[in-house]
């Protein structure tokens, strides 16, 4: 049984087989590095996308809050209307008494020249045919 291998040759069979391994480990740190780079970044890019969509929901929340009114305001908005509603009906009412009385000015007018006209026709029927 003769073998080829000697101590040189053995020598450099490791070294060799070594420096494959080397070559293999560094290409497997760079690809690690380049897939650790990789998933930063999408993990920044989707912790960037969340918080966007966090700020755009409180805005949308602040802007409902904004738009709803509380209690109170809904009840001070209750009260205007009942008030404007109570003045509404004494300007329609005024309006009513002013017609009214007009047309009891003009009524009462009527009557007093239907009586001064009836006393003007008595006194030329009586007195001016004597």
């Amino acid at each position: 049984m003769s073998s080829d291998w000697t101590v040189d040759t053995l020598k450099e069979h490791v070294e060799r087989i070594f420096l494959e391994h080397g070559k293999a480990l560094e290409n497997t740190l760079v690809a690690v590095k380049e897939a650790q780079a990789a998933a930063l970044a999408a993990v920044k890019q989707e912790n960037l996308k969340t918080e966007i969509s966090a700020e755009k929901r409180f805005e949308l929340l602040n802007e409902l809050r904004s738009g709803v009114a509380t209690k109170e305001q809904l009840e001070a908005l209750e009260k205007v209307v009942e008030e404007l509603k109570i003045y509404k009906a004494i300007a329609e009412s005024k309006a009513e008494s002013w017609l009214v009385w007009l047309g009891l000015f003009f009524t009462g007018a009527s009557f007093f020249f239907g009586i001064i006209s009836i006393a003007i026709s008595v006194y030329v029927v009586f007195f001016q045919g004597k």
